[in-house]
């Protein structure tokens, strides 16, 4: 709701494209802007557009993550991240594999019209109750006539979920109970467990083995399906991926990250992209905290890095090789006193290096000291010529 009151408040409905899809954009050195490759989906168009600045909001969780081994099924399927509301569920046999965030979000809202549901879990999930109560009238008149008390309350929330953080370093009091919480993390819900019971619904335990056009196969078990509905999650370590980055000296940006891991100043922006900026970026994602909080860190700090290129009469700014090298360096050095880095999370969190790349290492209130003031010295101002 916050997010669309804003979109609302601000018009961004009006200036967005819908149904535009940037395949790439490339850094033209002598100009100093982006050139940004567009294809238009209802026309099946491309075009070029030019900018001084790009915000890469993507986030890590876009690619869904289908595995090869459910493509020989041919009934209806789908990804929950590309969820088709025109698939018939009523009596259908429907198998939902997964049992993260999503899965506990489609069980209970399907549970009810399916004929049955089998929930295939490799690992169950950790779920607790969400805190929900009723506001009592003397809240609701104290939220309404007493200055501060919103914030006041708000603030309690967050500071509720930030004290968590030390139960996330390895040698932390806590750190036995928050291991679980940083492999699969911990899901909020009150209509999950119930749903399970139900009668018209199984849980599957066994790994499966195979899967034909209509079935899936576990050891001990052969189960003809209707509908597949995948909740495998995200194909995190693609990045901003398939759309492509031609950042300075030619250098493909996604390729490089690939190979080397991503190399980025506080998840935000790199030596090799000036003038580009990610928004909730590699390395900054929490399992103790909100997100938007981050968002909003990283914007206030960009804009002070605008308002400083301008004042320099710059037309570009780019972070200095050595403070990203640093950054980077302390970042995996912190990382390894956390518990993501421990044997048993880091097959979901880890590239290919075994380098822990998606989640911050330290608390939110740190990030957001890190971010409150823009410091020039880390970086060089760029004058076209």
């Amino acid at each position: 709701m916050y997010m669309k009151t804003l979109a609302q408040k601000y018009n961004l409905h009006a200036r967005a494209r819908f149904r535009h899809e940037v395949k790439q954009l490339e850094w033209l050195e002598e100009s100093m802007k982006w050139e940004v490759n567009v294809l238009d989906s209802k026309t099946n168009q491309r075009h070029s557009l030019r900018y001084d600045f790009v915000f890469c909001g993507t986030g890590e969780y876009h690619l869904p993550n289908s595995p090869d081994i459910f493509s020989s099924f041919k009934g209806s399927m789908m990804h929950s991240a590309e969820w088709n509301p025109e698939f018939q569920l009523e009596g259908k046999t429907v198998a939902v594999v997964g049992s993260g965030a999503s899965a506990i979000q489609i069980i209970p809202s399907i549970a009810q019209q399916v004929g049955k549901l089998l929930s295939y879990q490799r690992t169950p999930a950790w779920v607790i109750s969400r805190l929900q109560f009723n506001i009592a009238p003397w809240m609701q008149w104290a939220f309404a006539t007493i200055p501060g008390i919103r914030r006041l309350y708000r603030t309690s929330i967050y500071l509720a979920n930030e004290i968590q953080y030390p139960a996330f370093q390895i040698q932390g009091l806590l750190s036995h109970v928050a291991r679980p919480i940083a492999i699969l993390l911990v899901c909020l819900s009150n209509e999950y467990y119930p749903a399970l019971m139900r009668d018209n619904v199984e849980v599957i335990r066994d790994d499966i083995i195979q899967v034909t056009q209509d079935s899936i196969v576990t050891k001990d078990r052969r189960d003809k399906i209707d509908v597949l509905i995948l909740a495998t999650g995200f194909r995190i370590h693609e990045y901003f991926g398939p759309m492509e980055i031609v950042g300075r000296k030619g250098e493909n940006i996604l390729r490089k990250w690939k190979v080397d891991g991503p190399s980025i100043y506080l998840g935000i922006v790199s030596h090799l992209m000036p003038n580009l900026f990610f928004i909730h970026g590699p390395g900054v994602d929490l399992g103790h905290n909100t997100g938007l909080f981050t968002i909003e860190c990283q914007v206030n700090w960009i804009l002070q890095m605008v308002n400083e290129m301008e004042g320099q009469g710059a037309s570009a700014v780019s972070v200095k090789e050595s403070v990203e090298q640093a950054y980077m360096l302390r970042h995996q050095r912190d990382m390894k006193n956390t518990v993501w880095s421990s044997n048993d999370c880091g097959s979901y969190y880890a590239n290919s290096q075994g380098l822990i790349t998606i989640v911050y290492p330290r608390s939110q209130i740190d990030y957001w000291l890190r971010t409150l003031k823009f410091n020039p010295d880390n970086f060089e101002f760029l004058i076209r010529r």
